[in-house]
């Protein structure tokens, strides 16, 4: 015990080549791990709900260059019309593999890139983790994306969770760079990698005004503003296409925004309609008043006269309930456990590896979670900074205000816990860093006490 605690308060890491060969060996254990649940996995009618947008969108922009989601059929006379309820950064990663039919073989295509593009994240997570956790701990934050049940399983099906997930921790990973670095590139290389995550789900839209203050407040320099507006400008030149069309397509008469759709729905105190459990998860079928509420002022006026007629009911709903549940481990509106549609087969239903893996990972979801939670809020204490550098705050605070922006989006939205998929690195990283300041601190108070001692 004291040769670890030893070598823990010593100066000395891993060395690179054996860093970068057990991450080498990390990334391999990842893909093949997600390869085998994509090829061993078969969904029910996998392209349907979401992922039959995806596909319809991908399918008329590389057939007829118009992007919709309509099921077109021109020996109908159908016209086929431009829509704007989905961003296209998915459709396009998914659009080099769409076939009509869609068949067997494009689902394999699409789900073994997915496997791939997931065991990239693990290394971009390590890297990201890497300016504020030792090397050897950096590798425990990896193998636990590794591990993960859900960010392996998010592979297998035609959704956004796997690809957003990558770019996102993409942009995190390029902030960190912002410190070693005195040119702009950094910051127009994170603003792309931010547009990017836009397009491909607008959670994160509104993450750059949260991420603005904390770089004004920890650096107060006029080279902080000015990259800060190159960042802002570098995201909005990514997006501006979108944006574009956007304003010029029409809506659809009776069509809502997502997220218009997402707050409407969170409404209801556990996501049931009167509190029936057969509503639950969907319960907009069941209120017959739901297609009355098509505009923003009328969900808030419903919300708001639902939280005077019930305060305590929709305080608690709004402040806990809905945070546990968009953290919590089953999915929602899904199959249940770690699945989102139903399957026929999976690596997860069967005994050995997966389902060993499941049942571990589901003991210690909640306990990890707790730690980056508590994480979260340590580092924007005002001590933190005797015992991190200024960069190492900075790092450690964006990446907690990512987790707590995230809780708060779908607090004020549908809290589906699928949508936690990308914030689940950076729950185990801060979990980690969570249990590496606890030690620092207990190791540092045993110090001063042997010092005092004499």
């Amino acid at each position: 015990m004291k040769a670890i605690a030893g070598y823990l308060n010593s100066y000395h890491e891993m060395p690179k080549k054996w860093y970068f060969l057990a991450l080498f060996v990390l990334f391999m254990i990842s893909f093949g791990l997600r390869l085998n649940v994509a090829l061993n996995t078969h969904v029910n009618t996998p392209v349907r709900a979401d992922a039959y947008d995806y596909y319809q969108y991908a399918l008329n922009l590389s057939r007829h260059g118009i992007y919709s989601r309509q099921d077109y059929r021109p020996e109908a006379g159908e016209e086929l019309q431009p829509d704007k309820r989905r961003t296209p950064g998915y459709v396009f990663f998914i659009m080099p593999f769409v076939e009509w039919p869609p068949t067997d073989a494009m689902i394999t295509k699409i789900t073994a890139a997915q496997a791939l593009i997931s065991a990239l994240t693990v290394i971009v997570t390590v890297l990201l983790f890497a300016a504020i956790l030792r090397r050897e701990l950096t590798l425990l934050v990896g193998m636990f994306v590794v591990l993960s049940p859900h960010l392996i399983n998010a592979s297998v099906y035609l959704l956004t969770e796997t690809v957003f997930t990558f770019t996102f921790m993409l942009f995190l990973w390029s902030l960190t760079k912002i410190g070693h670095d005195s040119s702009w590139r950094p910051w127009v290389l994170a603003g792309v990698c931010l547009g990017v995550t836009v397009l491909i789900r607008p959670t994160a839209n509104y993450l750059i005004l949260f991420l603005i203050p904390l770089y004004l407040y920890m650096f107060r320099d006029r080279k902080v503003t000015i990259s800060l507006i190159v960042l802002a400008l570098s995201t909005a030149l990514v997006i501006s296409p979108w944006l574009v069309h956007k304003f010029t397509v029409p809506d659809r008469l009776g069509a809502t925004s997502l997220a218009l759709d997402t707050i409407h729905k969170g409404m209801y105190p556990d996501l049931m309609y009167q509190g029936r459990q057969e509503t639950f998860g969907v319960p907009n079928r069941y209120d017959p008043k739901w297609s009355e509420m098509d505009t923003f002022a009328e969900v808030s006026n419903e919300i708001a006269s639902r939280v005077a007629n019930e305060p305590l009911r929709y305080l608690y709903w709004y402040s806990i309930g809905k945070p546990k549940t968009f953290l919590s481990w089953d999915v929602i509106v899904g199959w249940g456990d770690v699945f989102i549609y139903p399957v026929q087969s999976s690596p997860f239903l069967q005994p050995g590896l997966f389902s060993s893996l499941s049942k571990a990972m589901k003991i210690l979801h909640w306990p990890i979670t707790l730690l980056a939670l508590i994480a979260s809020i340590v580092v924007f204490l005002p001590h933190i900074g005797r015992h991190l550098n200024r960069e190492q705050v900075v790092v450690a605070r964006v990446l907690s205000l990512a987790v707590i922006y995230f809780v708060l989006v779908h607090t004020v939205g549908t809290p589906l816990p699928r949508y936690a998929y990308p914030i689940k690195p950076l729950i185990f990283g801060m979990a980690i860093w969570m249990l590496w300041y606890l030690y620092r601190l207990w190791s540092a108070n045993m110090q001063a006490r042997h010092e005092a001692a004499g």
